[in-house]
């Protein structure tokens, strides 16, 4: 299986969102601002990571964990993409597209276009960093319920006998 948290710009919070998946951030415990900007993928994509999917990692049960920037065509990247694994005969079951920018507020929104659009990263990335912050629980309730959504599909899969796509 192959998860692929998706924002805006793949800067903060699908870098964040990947990172409670994988246990590199703690979702009992709220991060610090020098935490967040300590994760490798924070705050550092530019304009030509947009639409082009980053590996993360393989979380415990061995999902592969990417992000993506897809700007402002979001909903119709997610179409294609659907539509396109569709014709290739890829199921639907062996990839999940989590949208992570409804997570956050506008304090995060607002630190990011001033980090990442306008170039004022030593202004931006501590304003993104405290919207991360304030947004995290919300973060942490999304990510908990793919994991359980993975669960699900686990556990059709060993019902119908299909393989298990996570391996």
């Amino acid at each position: 299986m192959k998860v692929v948290y998706m924002c805006f710009g793949r800067a903060h919070s699908s870098v964040v969102a990947s990172a409670i998946h994988l246990g590199y951030l703690d979702p009992q415990q709220t991060p610090t601002v020098p935490e967040l900007t300590k994760l490798p993928l924070f705050d550092v994509s530019e304009a030509s990571d947009l639409g082009v999917p980053k590996f993360v990692g393989c979380d415990t049960e061995g999902c592969e964990i990417y992000i993506v920037g897809l700007d402002g065509c979001r909903v119709q990247a997610q179409s294609a993409i659907e539509s396109l694994a569709a014709i290739l005969a890829v199921p639907s079951r062996e990839f999940l597209i989590v949208e992570t920018l409804g997570a956050i507020g506008w304090l995060a929104k607002f630190g990011g276009f001033l980090s990442r659009q306008l170039h004022f990263v030593k202004i931006g990335r501590p304003i993104v960093a405290h919207g991360i912050i304030r947004s995290y629980d919300l973060l942490c309730e999304l990510v908990e319920s793919v994991k359980k959504e993975l669960s699900v599909i686990a556990a059709k899969d060993q019902e119908t006998g299909n393989p298990d796509h996570r391996r």
